[in-house]
Protein backbone atom coordinates (compact mmCIF):
# COMPACT_ATOMS: atom_id res chain seq x y z
CA UNK A 1 0.00 0.00 0.00
CA UNK A 2 2.95 2.30 0.60
CA UNK A 3 1.42 4.12 3.60
CA UNK A 4 1.56 3.40 7.30
CA UNK A 5 -1.95 2.12 8.12
CA UNK A 6 -2.27 3.87 11.49
CA UNK A 7 -2.23 7.31 9.86
CA UNK A 8 -5.24 6.93 7.52
CA UNK A 9 -7.10 4.91 10.14
CA UNK A 10 -6.67 7.61 12.79
CA UNK A 11 -7.60 10.36 10.36
CA UNK A 12 -10.83 8.73 9.23
CA UNK A 13 -11.85 8.08 12.84
CA UNK A 14 -11.32 11.77 13.60
CA UNK A 15 -13.31 12.63 10.46
CA UNK A 16 -16.20 10.42 11.60
CA UNK A 17 -16.29 12.12 15.03
CA UNK A 18 -16.26 15.58 13.42
CA UNK A 19 -18.88 14.60 10.86
CA UNK A 20 -21.31 13.27 13.45
CA UNK A 21 -20.80 16.23 15.77
CA UNK A 22 -21.94 18.49 12.93
CA UNK A 23 -24.73 16.16 11.81
CA UNK A 24 -26.24 15.68 15.27
CA UNK A 25 -25.96 19.38 16.13
CA UNK A 26 -28.08 20.14 13.08
CA UNK A 27 -30.45 17.26 13.84
CA UNK A 28 -31.24 18.82 17.23
CA UNK A 29 -31.64 22.34 15.84
CA UNK A 30 -33.51 21.57 12.61
CA UNK A 31 -37.07 21.32 14.05
CA UNK A 32 -36.62 24.69 15.76
CA UNK A 33 -35.35 26.27 12.55
CA UNK A 34 -38.35 24.95 10.64
CA UNK A 35 -40.69 26.30 13.31
CA UNK A 36 -38.96 29.71 13.30
CA UNK A 37 -39.50 29.96 9.55
CA UNK A 38 -43.21 29.22 9.95
CA UNK A 39 -42.76 25.70 8.69
CA UNK A 40 -45.86 23.63 8.06
CA UNK A 41 -46.07 19.91 8.49
CA UNK A 42 -45.44 19.60 4.76
CA UNK A 43 -42.15 21.53 5.04
CA UNK A 44 -40.94 19.53 8.05
CA UNK A 45 -41.75 16.26 6.29
CA UNK A 46 -40.17 17.56 3.10
CA UNK A 47 -36.91 18.29 4.92
CA UNK A 48 -36.53 14.62 5.82
CA UNK A 49 -37.69 13.50 2.37
CA UNK A 50 -35.06 15.68 0.67
CA UNK A 51 -32.43 14.36 3.07
CA UNK A 52 -33.49 10.75 2.43
CA UNK A 53 -33.40 11.19 -1.35
CA UNK A 54 -29.95 12.72 -1.17
CA UNK A 55 -28.70 9.95 1.11
CA UNK A 56 -29.98 7.22 -1.19
CA UNK A 57 -28.42 8.84 -4.27
CA UNK A 58 -25.14 9.24 -2.39
CA UNK A 59 -25.13 5.62 -1.22
CA UNK A 60 -25.72 4.36 -4.77
CA UNK A 61 -22.95 6.41 -6.36
CA UNK A 62 -20.25 7.84 -4.09
CA UNK A 63 -18.83 4.75 -2.30
CA UNK A 64 -18.54 2.87 -5.59
CA UNK A 65 -16.83 5.86 -7.21
CA UNK A 66 -14.33 5.89 -4.34
CA UNK A 67 -12.99 2.54 -5.63
CA UNK A 68 -11.73 4.21 -8.82
CA UNK A 69 -11.58 7.94 -8.04
CA UNK A 70 -10.02 7.41 -4.61
CA UNK A 71 -11.22 7.53 -1.00
CA UNK A 72 -9.58 10.88 -0.28
CA UNK A 73 -11.18 12.64 -3.23
CA UNK A 74 -14.66 11.39 -2.33
CA UNK A 75 -14.29 12.21 1.36
CA UNK A 76 -13.31 15.75 0.41
CA UNK A 77 -16.34 15.91 -1.88
CA UNK A 78 -18.60 14.80 1.01
CA UNK A 79 -17.18 17.54 3.22
CA UNK A 80 -17.73 20.11 0.45
CA UNK A 81 -21.35 19.03 0.00
CA UNK A 82 -21.94 19.22 3.76
CA UNK A 83 -20.44 22.72 3.84
CA UNK A 84 -22.73 23.76 0.97
CA UNK A 85 -25.76 22.31 2.74
CA UNK A 86 -25.08 23.95 6.09
CA UNK A 87 -24.20 27.19 4.34
CA UNK A 88 -27.62 27.14 2.67
CA UNK A 89 -29.24 26.41 6.04
CA UNK A 90 -27.47 29.39 7.60
CA UNK A 91 -28.53 31.56 4.67
CA UNK A 92 -32.14 30.39 5.09
CA UNK A 93 -32.17 31.71 8.66
CA UNK A 94 -30.59 35.02 7.71
CA UNK A 95 -33.00 35.48 4.77
CA UNK A 96 -36.03 33.87 6.50
CA UNK A 97 -36.35 31.52 3.52
CA UNK A 98 -38.02 28.11 4.03
CA UNK A 99 -37.07 27.22 0.44
CA UNK A 100 -33.34 27.53 1.21
CA UNK A 101 -33.76 25.38 4.31
CA UNK A 102 -35.48 22.75 2.17
CA UNK A 103 -32.73 22.86 -0.48
CA UNK A 104 -30.03 22.57 2.17
CA UNK A 105 -31.05 19.02 3.06
CA UNK A 106 -30.30 17.54 -0.38
CA UNK A 107 -26.51 18.13 -0.43
CA UNK A 108 -26.29 17.17 3.26
CA UNK A 109 -28.02 13.87 2.43
CA UNK A 110 -25.70 13.31 -0.52
CA UNK A 111 -22.71 13.88 1.74
CA UNK A 112 -23.87 11.31 4.29
CA UNK A 113 -21.28 8.82 3.02
CA UNK A 114 -18.38 9.78 5.27
CA UNK A 115 -18.92 6.73 7.48
CA UNK A 116 -19.47 4.43 4.49
CA UNK A 117 -16.27 5.51 2.73
CA UNK A 118 -14.32 5.47 6.00
CA UNK A 119 -15.30 1.80 6.37
CA UNK A 120 -13.74 1.21 2.97
CA UNK A 121 -10.58 2.95 4.21
CA UNK A 122 -10.52 0.60 7.22
CA UNK A 123 -10.84 -2.37 4.84
CA UNK A 124 -8.04 -0.98 2.64
CA UNK A 125 -5.66 -0.63 5.59
CA UNK A 126 -6.29 -3.93 7.39
CA UNK A 127 -6.07 -7.60 6.58
CA UNK A 128 -9.30 -9.60 6.34
CA UNK A 129 -8.96 -10.92 9.90
CA UNK A 130 -9.62 -9.88 13.50
CA UNK A 131 -7.63 -6.66 13.02
CA UNK A 132 -10.23 -5.37 10.56
CA UNK A 133 -13.06 -6.26 12.93
CA UNK A 134 -11.30 -4.41 15.75
CA UNK A 135 -10.93 -1.23 13.72
CA UNK A 136 -14.54 -1.41 12.61
CA UNK A 137 -15.41 -1.43 16.33
CA UNK A 138 -13.23 1.63 16.87
CA UNK A 139 -15.09 3.34 14.04
CA UNK A 140 -18.38 2.60 15.82
CA UNK A 141 -16.88 4.23 18.91
CA UNK A 142 -16.01 7.33 16.87
CA UNK A 143 -19.57 7.50 15.53
CA UNK A 144 -21.06 7.17 19.02
CA UNK A 145 -18.71 9.83 20.43
CA UNK A 146 -19.87 12.25 17.73
CA UNK A 147 -23.51 11.40 18.45
CA UNK A 148 -22.93 12.07 22.16
CA UNK A 149 -21.13 15.39 21.75
CA UNK A 150 -23.28 16.94 19.01
CA UNK A 151 -26.59 17.30 20.91
CA UNK A 152 -24.81 18.65 24.00
CA UNK A 153 -22.93 21.26 21.96
CA UNK A 154 -26.10 22.22 20.08
CA UNK A 155 -28.16 22.75 23.22
CA UNK A 156 -25.42 24.72 24.97
CA UNK A 157 -24.68 26.85 21.90
CA UNK A 158 -28.39 27.64 21.46
CA UNK A 159 -28.77 28.70 25.07
CA UNK A 160 -25.50 30.58 25.55
CA UNK A 161 -24.98 32.14 22.10
CA UNK A 162 -28.04 32.16 19.81
CA UNK A 163 -30.52 29.90 18.05
CA UNK A 164 -28.42 30.06 14.89
CA UNK A 165 -25.23 29.00 16.69
CA UNK A 166 -25.48 25.22 15.98
CA UNK A 167 -25.52 25.60 12.20
CA UNK A 168 -23.01 28.47 12.41
CA UNK A 169 -20.65 26.05 14.18
CA UNK A 170 -21.42 23.01 12.00
CA UNK A 171 -20.70 24.91 8.77
CA UNK A 172 -17.00 25.72 9.49
CA UNK A 173 -16.43 22.19 10.81
CA UNK A 174 -16.78 20.91 7.25
CA UNK A 175 -14.99 23.90 5.74
CA UNK A 176 -11.95 22.90 7.80
CA UNK A 177 -12.39 19.13 7.58
CA UNK A 178 -12.31 18.98 3.76
CA UNK A 179 -8.91 20.67 3.26
CA UNK A 180 -7.52 18.74 6.25
CA UNK A 181 -8.43 15.41 4.64
CA UNK A 182 -7.09 16.58 1.27
CA UNK A 183 -3.74 17.53 2.81
CA UNK A 184 -3.23 14.77 5.36
CA UNK A 185 -5.02 11.59 4.24
CA UNK A 186 -2.96 9.22 2.07
CA UNK A 187 -4.84 7.51 -0.73
CA UNK A 188 -5.67 3.95 0.27
CA UNK A 189 -7.84 2.59 -2.55
CA UNK A 190 -5.91 -0.10 -4.44
CA UNK A 191 -7.80 0.58 -7.69
CA UNK A 192 -7.13 4.28 -8.31
CA UNK A 193 -5.47 5.07 -11.65
CA UNK A 194 -2.34 6.23 -9.82
CA UNK A 195 -1.97 2.93 -7.97
CA UNK A 196 -3.32 0.33 -10.40
CA UNK A 197 -2.37 -0.73 -13.87
CA UNK A 198 -4.71 0.29 -16.67
CA UNK A 199 -5.69 -3.33 -17.28
CA UNK A 200 -6.77 -3.66 -13.63
CA UNK A 201 -8.96 -0.57 -13.85
CA UNK A 202 -10.56 -1.81 -17.06
CA UNK A 203 -11.13 -5.24 -15.51
CA UNK A 204 -12.94 -3.68 -12.56
CA UNK A 205 -15.14 -1.61 -14.84
CA UNK A 206 -16.13 -4.75 -16.74
CA UNK A 207 -17.01 -6.76 -13.62
CA UNK A 208 -20.63 -7.43 -12.71
CA UNK A 209 -22.05 -5.26 -9.91
CA UNK A 210 -21.87 -6.82 -6.47
CA UNK A 211 -25.64 -6.87 -6.06
CA UNK A 212 -25.66 -9.64 -8.67
CA UNK A 213 -23.32 -11.80 -6.58
CA UNK A 214 -25.17 -14.60 -4.77
CA UNK A 215 -22.60 -14.69 -1.98
CA UNK A 216 -22.90 -10.97 -1.30
CA UNK A 217 -26.70 -11.08 -1.42
CA UNK A 218 -26.70 -14.01 1.01
CA UNK A 219 -24.51 -12.08 3.48
CA UNK A 220 -26.77 -9.02 3.20
CA UNK A 221 -29.82 -11.22 3.77
CA UNK A 222 -28.25 -12.62 6.96
CA UNK A 223 -27.65 -9.07 8.17
CA UNK A 224 -31.18 -7.87 7.32
CA UNK A 225 -33.05 -9.42 10.28
CA UNK A 226 -31.05 -7.78 13.09
CA UNK A 227 -30.90 -4.51 11.15
CA UNK A 228 -34.69 -4.51 10.76
CA UNK A 229 -35.19 -4.94 14.49
CA UNK A 230 -32.49 -2.42 15.37
CA UNK A 231 -33.90 0.31 13.12
CA UNK A 232 -37.43 -0.28 14.43
CA UNK A 233 -36.21 -0.09 18.04
CA UNK A 234 -34.22 3.11 17.57
CA UNK A 235 -36.53 4.85 15.12
CA UNK A 236 -40.01 4.21 16.50
CA UNK A 237 -40.74 1.65 19.17
CA UNK A 238 -38.63 2.81 22.12
CA UNK A 239 -39.45 6.54 22.05
CA UNK A 240 -43.09 6.01 21.05
CA UNK A 241 -43.60 3.44 23.82
CA UNK A 242 -41.93 5.71 26.39
CA UNK A 243 -44.15 8.68 25.48
CA UNK A 244 -47.51 7.05 24.75
CA UNK A 245 -47.53 4.12 27.16
CA UNK A 246 -45.20 5.12 29.97
CA UNK A 247 -45.96 8.86 29.92
CA UNK A 248 -42.30 9.90 30.00
CA UNK A 249 -41.19 13.40 28.99
CA UNK A 250 -38.54 14.84 26.70
CA UNK A 251 -35.89 15.11 29.42
CA UNK A 252 -36.21 11.42 30.35
CA UNK A 253 -35.98 10.34 26.70
CA UNK A 254 -33.01 12.64 26.09
CA UNK A 255 -31.21 11.21 29.14
CA UNK A 256 -31.92 7.66 27.98
CA UNK A 257 -30.58 8.37 24.48
CA UNK A 258 -27.48 10.09 25.88
CA UNK A 259 -26.81 7.18 28.23
CA UNK A 260 -27.24 4.71 25.37
CA UNK A 261 -24.80 6.63 23.15
CA UNK A 262 -22.15 6.77 25.89
CA UNK A 263 -22.57 3.05 26.62
CA UNK A 264 -22.39 2.24 22.90
CA UNK A 265 -19.12 4.16 22.52
CA UNK A 266 -17.68 2.46 25.61
CA UNK A 267 -18.70 -1.06 24.62
CA UNK A 268 -17.51 -0.67 21.02
CA UNK A 269 -14.10 0.65 22.01
CA UNK A 270 -13.49 -1.83 24.82
CA UNK A 271 -15.53 -5.03 24.82
CA UNK A 272 -16.07 -5.36 21.06
CA UNK A 273 -12.50 -4.42 20.19
CA UNK A 274 -11.12 -6.81 22.83
CA UNK A 275 -13.26 -9.73 21.65
CA UNK A 276 -12.24 -9.11 18.03
CA UNK A 277 -8.59 -8.94 19.07
CA UNK A 278 -8.95 -12.31 20.80
CA UNK A 279 -10.05 -13.81 17.49
CA UNK A 280 -13.82 -14.06 17.98
CA UNK A 281 -15.50 -14.56 14.61
CA UNK A 282 -17.73 -11.81 13.21
CA UNK A 283 -20.68 -14.22 13.03
CA UNK A 284 -20.24 -15.18 16.70
CA UNK A 285 -20.15 -11.52 17.72
CA UNK A 286 -23.24 -10.79 15.64
CA UNK A 287 -25.04 -13.63 17.40
CA UNK A 288 -23.95 -12.13 20.73
CA UNK A 289 -25.31 -8.72 19.70
CA UNK A 290 -28.60 -10.13 18.44
CA UNK A 291 -28.97 -12.19 21.62
CA UNK A 292 -28.37 -9.08 23.77
CA UNK A 293 -31.07 -7.19 21.87
CA UNK A 294 -33.46 -10.13 22.24
CA UNK A 295 -32.94 -10.07 26.02
CA UNK A 296 -33.47 -6.28 26.17
CA UNK A 297 -36.63 -6.42 24.05
CA UNK A 298 -38.06 -9.33 26.01
CA UNK A 299 -37.38 -7.55 29.33
CA UNK A 300 -39.28 -4.45 28.19
CA UNK A 301 -42.22 -6.57 27.01
CA UNK A 302 -42.31 -8.66 30.19
CA UNK A 303 -42.08 -5.91 32.83
CA UNK A 304 -43.59 -3.00 30.84
CA UNK A 305 -42.16 -0.24 33.01
CA UNK A 306 -39.81 2.72 32.79
CA UNK A 307 -37.38 0.84 35.04
CA UNK A 308 -37.32 -2.08 32.59
CA UNK A 309 -36.48 0.29 29.73
CA UNK A 310 -33.68 1.91 31.72
CA UNK A 311 -32.24 -1.35 33.06
CA UNK A 312 -32.29 -2.89 29.58
CA UNK A 313 -30.31 0.05 28.13
CA UNK A 314 -26.85 -1.51 28.72
CA UNK A 315 -27.85 -4.73 26.91
CA UNK A 316 -29.34 -2.71 24.04
CA UNK A 317 -26.24 -0.50 23.87
CA UNK A 318 -23.99 -3.56 23.80
CA UNK A 319 -26.07 -4.98 20.95
CA UNK A 320 -26.02 -1.66 19.12
CA UNK A 321 -22.23 -1.45 19.33
CA UNK A 322 -21.95 -4.96 17.84
CA UNK A 323 -24.52 -4.42 15.09
CA UNK A 324 -22.92 -1.11 14.09
CA UNK A 325 -19.40 -2.61 13.92
CA UNK A 326 -19.27 -6.16 12.64
CA UNK A 327 -21.72 -6.31 9.70
CA UNK A 328 -19.34 -4.09 7.73
CA UNK A 329 -16.38 -6.22 8.80
CA UNK A 330 -18.17 -9.43 7.78
CA UNK A 331 -19.23 -8.12 4.38
CA UNK A 332 -15.81 -6.64 3.61
CA UNK A 333 -14.22 -10.09 4.02
CA UNK A 334 -16.45 -11.57 1.31
CA UNK A 335 -15.67 -9.10 -1.49
CA UNK A 336 -12.48 -8.32 -3.46
CA UNK A 337 -10.16 -5.74 -1.93
CA UNK A 338 -10.55 -3.38 -4.89
CA UNK A 339 -14.37 -3.25 -4.46
CA UNK A 340 -14.66 -2.32 -0.79
CA UNK A 341 -16.29 1.04 -1.51
CA UNK A 342 -18.96 -0.58 -3.67
CA UNK A 343 -19.63 -3.19 -0.96
CA UNK A 344 -19.98 -0.60 1.83
CA UNK A 345 -22.25 1.49 -0.39
CA UNK A 346 -24.43 -1.52 -1.14
CA UNK A 347 -24.79 -2.22 2.57
CA UNK A 348 -25.80 1.40 3.14
CA UNK A 349 -28.39 1.20 0.34
CA UNK A 350 -29.93 -1.88 2.00
CA UNK A 351 -29.82 -0.21 5.40
CA UNK A 352 -31.53 2.89 3.96
CA UNK A 353 -34.31 0.72 2.55
CA UNK A 354 -34.80 -0.91 5.95
CA UNK A 355 -34.81 2.53 7.61
CA UNK A 356 -37.72 3.44 5.35
CA UNK A 357 -39.57 0.14 5.89
CA UNK A 358 -38.99 -0.68 9.56
CA UNK A 359 -40.59 2.42 11.16
CA UNK A 360 -43.79 1.97 9.12
CA UNK A 361 -44.03 -1.74 10.00
CA UNK A 362 -43.30 -1.09 13.67
CA UNK A 363 -45.85 1.73 13.87
CA UNK A 364 -48.54 -0.37 12.21
CA UNK A 365 -47.75 -3.28 14.54
CA UNK A 366 -48.06 -1.04 17.60
CA UNK A 367 -51.40 0.34 16.37
CA UNK A 368 -52.79 -3.13 15.67
CA UNK A 369 -51.52 -5.16 18.65
CA UNK A 370 -50.58 -2.59 21.28
CA UNK A 371 -47.33 -0.90 22.25
CA UNK A 372 -45.69 -3.63 24.35
CA UNK A 373 -46.31 -6.35 21.76
CA UNK A 374 -43.81 -4.85 19.33
CA UNK A 375 -40.98 -5.62 21.76
CA UNK A 376 -41.98 -9.28 21.79
CA UNK A 377 -41.90 -9.21 17.99
CA UNK A 378 -38.43 -7.63 18.10
CA UNK A 379 -37.25 -10.34 20.51
CA UNK A 380 -38.45 -13.00 18.07
CA UNK A 381 -36.64 -11.26 15.19
CA UNK A 382 -33.38 -11.19 17.12
CA UNK A 383 -33.72 -14.82 18.19
CA UNK A 384 -34.19 -15.74 14.52
CA UNK A 385 -31.09 -13.70 13.70
CA UNK A 386 -29.12 -15.68 16.31
CA UNK A 387 -30.36 -18.94 14.83
CA UNK A 388 -29.54 -17.75 11.31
Amino acid sequence: MGVKPIRPLSLVLAAVVSDYVGVTMMRVALPFYAKALGGTGFLIGGLETAYGIGQWLGAVTLPRLSDTWGRRRLLVLCCFLSAVGYGLALASLMMASPAFLFLSRLPVGLAKQTVTISRAVVADCTEANEDRSRWMAFQCTALAVGCSLGPILASQASELISETAPVAIAWPIFLVLGPTIAAALPETSPATPQQAHGSDVERKRSELPLWRSRKVCFVLLLLALPELGLVAHQGVTLNTYAVQHLGMGKAWIANLNSLSAVLQATFAGTVCAALARRGWRDTTLLQLGSGSFAVASFAIWWWQSAAAVMYSAPAAAMANSVLRSFPAALLSKHVPEHRQGEAMGLMDVCSSALRALAPVLAGAFMDSFGGPSVFLCQAVLFVLAVAG
